[in-house]
């Protein structure tokens, strides 16, 4: 739950947003702002947000931080890189009118959160914004066998996929604290194992693996308290489905199934239900992740090295090629969008893979990096700072820096964590 403090700041700015306060002549003549918001507030540092506004009664109407002279009813996608005030300013003959929207972008993580099966945990930790180093700041109990994290790109809602409980466990975040506090269980499908939000922060997909069987995959809608409600019937998938992303535009959602070979697309619907695109092939995949500027998708496979995707318009997918035979079984972009790091739970390694920004090819670069724990899951921050690794025997959380200009990681910390650590989440 928000802090007093922060909630009446949000409050507050809310308030001067909704009201389009304005700075002209307080003529009854003026222009006035009907409406001006971001799809998306909080963003990764390479991801984009569609800016939309409405004024009458204006002859020009402009935008600033570079947006510049626009249309006095329209849209236009930005990419912020780090956190800006966008203002608005409307005006005519009588005055002006400027209305703003605050957009987070990048920057250092505040918190990472582990999801633990053994002990039944989630636990929380607060980031050292110089080093990355984690300091424990609580944990909260979780469903039987608890598999996939995800946090509210908000960063007030915690979400947990209990493969035991065939349920996903949601959690209230202070974001002055880091604390956690348990909001109930929605029911899921049978053993959920992932989930995924899109970026506006408006809908959950989980995906259900139904031991191996045929698997499905639940939509959600969320709530302004973080609740998720249940959207429609769930979608059939393959056998062996466990694991799901939303593209980093947050129009398509792709899941994984292992034993047939297949990634399942979906568009998303206006209301957040899933509108099937059919299927692409790949080879045993075990995990897969989305890129944030929404132009391609990464998966870690059992054979296969890492494969490459890139998205088309309509969200189907074609390959770009994979990095050779190694195996990895989890897999994570940073929040820059130039760098993949995969995960071996053979040789117990992370290795950094760099992606060519005109074609999302990926290439291996440099010797993997030794851990001490089986990697089960991996983080990046917003801004591409640091990077974190849950895993087991012994269950740990590593912590890296994350060389800004070769994606290089020098380690910064281990810690051992409550149980077997499997999902791993930051948030600022």
């Amino acid at each position: 739950m928000l802090g007093r403090t922060r909630f009446m700041a949000v409050f507050a700015a809310l308030v001067v947003v909704a009201c389009a306060g304005g700075g002209g002549s307080g003529s009854a003549n003026g222009p006035v702002v009907q409406a001006f918001a971001a799809s998306a507030n909080n963003l990764r540092a390479a991801q984009s947000t569609r800016l939309s506004w409405t004024v009458t009664g204006a002859q020009s109407c402009a935008i600033d931080q570079g947006v510049g002279t626009v249309p006095c009813t329209g849209s236009q996608t930005v990419t912020p890189g780090t956190t800006r005030m966008y203002t608005l300013t409307a005006t005519n003959a009588e005055g002006s009118s400027t209305a703003t929207v605050l957009v987070e972008a990048g920057g250092t993580g505040r918190y990472v959160f582990v999801v633990d099966n053994g002990s039944a945990l989630a636990t929380g930790y607060a980031v050292d914004p110089a080093t990355g180093s984690l300091g424990f700041l609580g944990s909260a109990p979780t469903g039987a066998d608890a598999q996939g994290v995800a946090v509210h790109p908000s960063g007030r809602f915690l979400y947990v996929a209990n493969a035991g409980s065939d349920t996903v466990s949601m959690y209230g975040v202070d974001r002055d604290t880091g604390a956690i506090a348990p909001a109930g269980t929605v029911a899921a499908g049978n053993q959920p194992t992932e989930i995924a939000i899109d970026p506006t922060g408006r809908f959950a997909y989980v995906v259900n693996a139904n031991g191996g069987g045929a698997g499905t995959l639940s939509a959600y809608t969320i709530d302004g308290s973080g609740q998720l409600q249940p959207n429609g019937p769930p979608a059939a998938l393959f056998n062996g489905s466990d694991s799901v992303t939303v593209d980093g535009g947050g129009r398509f959602v792709y899941a994984i199934s292992l034993s047939n070979n297949l990634i399942t697309q979906f568009a998303i619907q206006a209301d957040g239900t899933l509108q099937n695109l059919g299927n692409t092939a790949v080879l045993q995949p075990s995990q897969i992740a989305a890129d944030p500027t929404g132009r391609f998708v990464y998966l870690a496979t059992l054979g296969g090295g890492v494969a490459a995707y890139i998205i088309s318009p309509d969200g189907t997918m074609s390959a770009l090629g994979s990095t050779g035979v190694q195996t990895f079984s989890s897999v994570a972009v940073d929040g820059t969008g130039r760098f993949v790091y995969a995960g071996n739970p053979v040789t117990n390694q992370l290795q950094l893979f760099t992606i060519n920004q005109n074609t999302g090819v990926v290439a291996a670069s440099g010797a993997p990096v030794q851990l001490n724990f089986i990697p089960n899951g991996i983080a990046s921050d917003p801004g591409g700072t640091f990077l974190y690794v849950a895993g087991a025997a012994p269950a740990s959380v590593q912590a890296f820096q994350i060389d800004p200009t070769t994606g290089a990681l020098t380690p910064v910390s281990t810690i051992p964590s409550p149980g077997e650590a499997r999902g791993v989440v930051v948030t600022r």
